[in-house]
């Protein structure tokens, strides 16, 4: 005998097949729902994790500061290593300095005249041997020597010559005496710089009727230092002395 499946129970009536839909329904539901909160829980789970090591990190940085090493640690660095190369230790005073090289170092050697022996022929006749290189100028002292020791301030001068032509002479990189002849026989104005024993000389070798001037620039003193901060109306040789620097 052959029957015929509808899903609808041939007692009751009932639809089977959705009420067995409908069972599963709700039992699926509860699944996502404890599915949802077993993701919840891993995700809470990381960000402790996250917190747990973030705090070993700061945990570790913490303690070195416990330790006296760590405040008495200076670092130096220098914005050009390929001029300088800079170092700290302990005792160093925290600062910001700014410094330029201008010349590479060089071998110097002084010979003095030979003598005959070592150890039996006395040099002169005093008790007391003198070795110097006398005061001049022209030995191409450092600035640093000049004014008793003072030196000399870096900075930049005037010059105009009595034809009115002026220029500005940059002084900041000078090391020597010499050095400031160089800078001011290479400006385009007629002035020539030497060096004459203890003084420097300049000399206006134009034709004008003006004044030869050397100024100071920005407020500085480097002309005041060097002694050549003067306005002359030039009726002879046109020179002006600097005897100050013994």
């Amino acid at each position: 005998m052959s029957g015929i499946s509808s899903g609808v129970g041939l007692a009751t009536g009932l639809n089977i097949t959705e009420i067995v839909d409908a069972i599963i329904g709700v039992q699926r539901n509860a699944l996502v729902k404890l599915a949802d909160r077993a993701a919840a829980f891993e995700a809470t789970e990381g960000g402790i994790k996250t917190l747990e090591a973030n705090l070993l990190t700061l945990n570790t940085s913490v303690q070195k500061l416990n330790l006296k090493s760590t405040f008495e640690t200076l670092k130096a660095t220098s914005s050009d290593s390929s001029q300088f190369s800079v170092a700290a230790n302990s005792t160093a005073t925290a600062a910001s300095y700014q410094l330029q090289g201008l010349r590479l170092s060089s071998n110097h050697q002084v010979v003095s005249n030979g003598f005959s022996d070592s150890d039996t022929t006395p040099i002169g006749t005093d008790t007391t041997i003198t070795l110097s290189r006398g005061g001049k100028l022209d030995d191409s002292k450092l600035l640093e020597e000049l004014n008793n020791g003072l030196g000399v301030q870096r900075g930049s001068i005037r010059i105009t010559d009595r034809d009115g032509q002026t220029e500005v002479i940059d002084l900041t990189r000078t090391l020597n005496i010499q050095d400031v002849v160089d800078e001011i026989n290479g400006s385009a104005t007629s002035i020539v710089a030497s060096i004459e024993e203890d003084h420097l000389v300049l000399t206006d070798t134009s034709s004008g009727l003006g004044t030869l001037k050397v100024t100071e620039v920005s407020g500085g003193k480097t002309a005041a230092d060097l002694g050549i901060l003067q306005s002359v109306a030039v009726h002879f040789d046109g020179r002006f002395r600097l005897s100050r620097h013994q």
